[in-house]
């Protein structure tokens, strides 16, 4: 009995954790969405190698020919796509979302933009 009640406050903050985590990605479906609008292939092996790239994992294997990495593609995907998913970061950091997540994808998508100075 001792056990049980040391036990699930450990499993509440888990829990509660976990939610959280996942409470602060919920507008990623947004993203996803988008850069699925844009190509039905490599959107969603984009979409993923975001947030793989964000939670510092392995990038997912492609499932098309070209040997982009996800900052090349990035280059590929429209402006007002990457304006649109800039806007919904930028709402989720706001709205309490997963900073450091939000952070990153912010910083991913607008790396594309910037020009050499050289």
């Amino acid at each position: 009995m001792k056990t049980l009640i040391h036990t699930l406050p450990l499993l509440f903050l888990s829990c509660t954790a976990f939610a959280q985590d996942n409470a602060g990605r919920t507008d990623y479906a947004r993203v996803e969405e988008a850069l699925g609008s844009w190509d039905a292939v490599r959107g969603p092996w984009l979409a993923q190698s975001l947030s793989a790239m964000s939670d510092n994992s392995s990038v997912p294997t492609r499932n098309f020919p070209e040997k982009f990495t996800p900052h090349q593609m990035l280059g590929m995907v429209p402006l007002e796509t990457r304006m649109e998913i800039q806007r919904i970061s930028t709402a989720a950091r706001g709205n309490k979302g997963d900073q450091a997540f939000w952070t990153d994808i912010t910083r991913f998508v607008s790396a594309p933009n910037c020009q050499s100075s050289s």
